[in-house]
């Protein structure tokens, strides 16, 4: 969906006296945008038609520079001073509409585009949230405290009643602005995250597996057995040929047919 990047009924300047062409008026515009001319007149001064401005935007990178063009002219509205009040006044605890409105009253959008764009003015902005975050803490401790209200006087047989509207409204109050700073300093009022690890142990597996190795390992004979069989092959008695169980047999008789001739 593409959305307009000006109003439908603005007027379109004339064509420009002398030409030029578009990407010098374009610089040009852009130019006056951020200096705070309205965007009527700078399309007037610079003969810059909404057909171009919808061309252009259609870029990428001159969307962009259109985009902080703008926004440049609602910044040329705030100071320094300016800014660090908004944020004194947001750390004591008010909300940032009112505290903005306290300033300057219709510069919101001003005052966003400032804190948002600006890492330094950033940096202090949420700041200013924590430092309203810890105020809002204290507070609750005083609603929780009051306990003035928790009773209602009937004046007749009842005497001394609890107040459960008062009591509940106490309640809300606490859950709100616990929500609420659990959301602006998470680092400190947020929940702390539980990791629950669940481990499954195939133990007929593990058993089984054990066994193999087992069988692997009487299957194949150590070191030492083979060693022990080397030693006793080195060091046992030879029996003489013609012999049976180490006993002496009758000897063959001599063969002397190759004296005879």
């Amino acid at each position: 969906m593409i959305v307009a990047q000006t109003p439908r009924d603005m007027a379109d300047p004339p064509k420009p006296p002398t030409p030029q062409r578009l990407l010098t008026r374009w610089e040009e515009f852009l130019g006056s945008i951020a200096a705070g001319l309205p965007l009527q007149d700078a399309m007037m001064k610079h003969y810059v038609t909404r057909a171009e401005i919808e061309a252009k935007c259609l870029v990428a990178a001159e969307q962009k520079r259109w985009n902080e063009a703008r926004a440049a002219a609602r910044r040329r509205n705030w100071s320094v001073l300016d800014l660090e009040d908004v944020f004194a006044r947001i750390g004591s605890g008010l909300t940032v509409v009112d505290s903005v409105e306290a300033v300057k009253p219709g510069g919101y959008q001003g005052f966003h585009d400032v804190v948002t764009i600006d890492p330094e003015l950033n940096e202090q902005y949420l700041k200013a949230l924590r430092l309203r975050a810890m105020h809002v803490g204290e507070g609750i401790l005083d609603i929780a405290d009051d306990d003035d209200k928790d009773t209602l006087d009937t004046g007749g047989k009842s005497g001394i009643v609890p107040n459960n509207a008062n009591v509940n409204r106490s309640k809300l109050k606490v859950e709100s602005r616990l929500r609420l700073m659990k959301a602006w300093y998470p680092q400190v009022w947020g929940d702390r995250p539980t990791t629950q690890v669940n481990v499954q142990i195939n133990h007929a597996e593990k058993l089984e597996n054990a066994r193999a190795r087992s069988r692997e390992k009487r299957a194949i004979p150590s070191a030492r057995n083979l060693l022990n069989a080397a030693i006793d092959a080195t060091f046992s008695e030879v029996v003489p040929a013609g012999t049976k169980d180490g006993n002496q047999a009758a000897a063959d008789p001599l063969d002397t047919t190759w004296m005879e001739g």
